[in-house]
């Protein structure tokens, strides 16, 4: 990609502000419809609404952390982890054989999904929030905004706007589990669950 030269004593145009300017059949190269588009380059590339658009179009950028920014490490998988051996009770294979542990994976990483599709429908539908671990995740979140204004460094955009719980509460799932057995209807298991959520705030 060309960029834009200096004229005169004009200063050179900044690389991100010029790839913004560029068309996405430009960005993807010509690379046919269906076919994903990697882009390497330095941290000037750095912009994550950018990449969201770009995304889109199936076009991605890797690039290095800019040196000023921190990030949160949430540690994700470890959590889940944990979810799936100490709340779901998943602690060991169903059997010896690679392909019957590959298919163990699949349905525990569905079960998880499923979960968590659940989990936004009851807080966008029925106003039900795990209250306790937003608490949480703000505390951890301005614990770290602290420790990176001492350090002179900026959170990493794209975590401090990022606000998901990672796992369940173990009341969320012992109320699924029951609703499950008892093949409750939603609106009976939803009347369940209110009173439920509250008393686990206290």
């Amino acid at each position: 990609m060309d960029l834009c030269n200096a004229q005169g004593r004009q200063k050179k145009e900044h690389e991100i502000k010029k790839l913004k300017s560029l068309e996405v059949k430009t960005l993807r190269m010509g690379a046919p419809k269906g076919i994903k588009v990697i882009h390497a380059y330095d941290p000037a590339i750095v912009d994550y609404g950018f990449w969201s658009q770009c995304k889109r179009s199936g076009i991605y950028f890797i690039t290095l952390e800019k040196a000023n920014c921190a990030l949160i490490k949430c540690g994700d998988i470890e959590k889940v982890f944990d979810q799936n051996k100490n709340k779901l009770g998943e602690n060991k294979a169903w059997a010896k054989s690679q392909t019957a542990k590959k298919q163990h994976a699949h349905f525990i990483c569905i079960a998880h999904n499923l979960m968590r599709v659940l989990s936004m429908t009851l807080e966008s539908h029925e106003g039900i929030t795990d209250e306790k671990s937003r608490q949480r995740r703000d505390m951890r979140k301005s614990t770290a905004g602290r420790k990176a204004r001492i350090n002179n460094r900026t959170i990493n955009p794209l975590v401090a706007r990022f606000d998901r719980p990672t796992q369940r509460c173990l009341q969320f799932i012992r109320w699924l589990r029951l609703s499950l057995s008892k093949n409750l209807s939603y609106s009976q298991a939803v009347h369940d669950l209110r009173p439920l959520m509250r008393s686990y705030l206290k």
